[in-house]
């Protein structure tokens, strides 16, 4: 989503996508305003005195983002209304998803669905030569040997840093646990093994002490992966930009749009699956007992790799719950004030927000079994609790697989909840 919140420590500190930064009394008052969006401050009232061409078209021309929400609303295929959908219904929209998020990785031969493991009771499968890994050495953190590995997905030629830890006193082979990093303003590996303060509080780290397997993936565009820390040896900087100069999302993802290659969300998914099956063929890991998390964004793709692999068996998603259309499709043409459109290159699937607003993708994941939450003070937690949960506990009902999901709000912001995560898996995989 554009805006996404870090919590960094006790600064509190508040870094927003797109470079929107808030002092705190703006924050809370936008909070207490809006249930929904962060407005942009009042615009200046326009100068109609000095311009009659302005006066004499004002209120007479229908807004392009007007007319595309419009034609939108038409040509949507299911909206929240239309849930819970009866079973076969429901499998329907769930492979239709599943089919867009394929042909977005077919490319030229249209091998998109060689991606696709259809038997996850193999430990070894197809996919093993999609990709190479390269050793890139370890390093220590709390006591802990972390081994880092250059991923290369061969079809894009892309090199994914990444990074797994084995749990110290356990049997092996162990369940293990992937983590999906969100968008940062550090870098992902950082954030889920060096920074227990960050807003992804080195999750793979706490995981992999309390007895997972666990390993974590950077984003391709941020972090270890971006201009600014391989070719400048630079530290991120905070910019006005997607990502707060953290990432070089927007500056490759419009490029990727211009010339016709691969998008980010399929490149993504490509070294997110190919990381999967790098774990699932490890000697240490138990490929029967493999679980997914990601918190914001990482939650989004810890999501997206589950409906694309049977391997993953659980699912924690914290802090993603968001409405890029179907918020302003359904109300009145004054909430397109606050309109920012599907700003997130990350997610951009073409055709896919046809079939709905983001929170589909949870609703896709049934049957599976999923921890999905967020913090109370949260900005979107108003909508997760009242527009998008009871839709898919509804869902979740009618499959009649009501256990398998796990609402949990905690007392947080826009953070990974260690306690509840670990439990979590505790419970389903170990």
């Amino acid at each position: 989503m554009k805006l996404i919140i870090l919590l960094e420590s006790a600064m509190g500190k508040i870094s927003l996508r797109f470079g929107l930064l808030f002092a705190a009394t703006a924050f809370v008052f936008l909070i207490t305003k809006s249930s929904h969006v962060f407005a942009d401050p009042p615009g200046e009232k326009y100068d109609f005195q000095n311009d009659p061409i302005g006066r004499a078209f004002f209120g007479k021309v229908k807004p392009l983002a007007q007319n595309v929400i419009e034609r939108y609303r038409k040509s949507r295929l299911y909206s929240t209304d239309m849930f819970p959908l009866g079973e076969g219904d429901y499998y329907s929209f769930r492979e239709r998803l599943i089919d867009l998020m394929v042909v977005s990785m077919n490319g030229s031969k249209q091998k998109g669905r060689d991606w696709i493991i259809s038997d996850a009771s193999k430990k070894r499968s197809a996919l093993i030569g999609k990709f190479s890994t390269m050793s890139i050495g370890k390093v220590e953190i709390a006591s802990h040997q972390i081994y880092l590995h250059k991923l290369t997905v061969k079809e894009t030629g892309d090199e994914i840093p990444i990074g797994i830890c084995y749990p110290k006193s356990v049997t092996f082979p162990a369940p293990a646990i992937i983590v999906f990093s969100g968008h940062t303003a550090e870098g992902g590996l950082r954030e889920l093994f060096v920074d227990p303060g960050s807003y992804q509080k080195a999750m793979a780290l706490r995981l992999c002490k309390s007895g997972f397997v666990a390993l974590a993936v950077e984003k391709i565009d941020s972090g270890y992966a971006t201009i600014h820390f391989q070719i400048q040896g630079q530290r991120w900087q905070r910019e006005d930009e997607p990502g707060g100069g953290a990432d070089d999302e927007l500056e490759v993802g419009l490029t990727l749009l211009g010339v016709g290659d691969y998008l980010i969300p399929a490149r993504q998914q490509m070294a997110n699956l190919a990381a999967l099956e790098f774990l699932a063929n490890d000697p240490k890991v138990d490929h029967k007992r493999i679980g997914a998390a990601g918190v914001s964004l990482g939650g989004w793709l810890a999501l997206h790799t589950a409906l694309l692999s049977p391997r993953i068996k659980a699912v924690s998603n914290f802090g993603g719950m968001w409405s890029y259309l179907e918020y302003y499709a359904d109300r009145a043409n004054s909430s397109l004030a606050d309109f920012e459109g599907i700003n997130d290159l990350s997610q951009l699937f073409p055709g896919m927000w046809k079939y709905g607003d983001q929170n589909r993708f949870v609703l896709a994941a049934a049957p599976i079994v999923m921890q999905i939450g967020y913090g109370e003070s949260d900005y979107p937690y108003v909508n997760f609790k009242e527009y998008f949960y009871p839709v898919i506990r509804k869902q979740y009902n009618i499959l009649g697989v009501g256990d398998n999901l796990h609402e949990v709000v905690h007392d947080g912001g826009h953070v990974f909840p260690p306690n509840l995560v670990i439990k979590f898996f505790k419970e389903t995989l170990q």
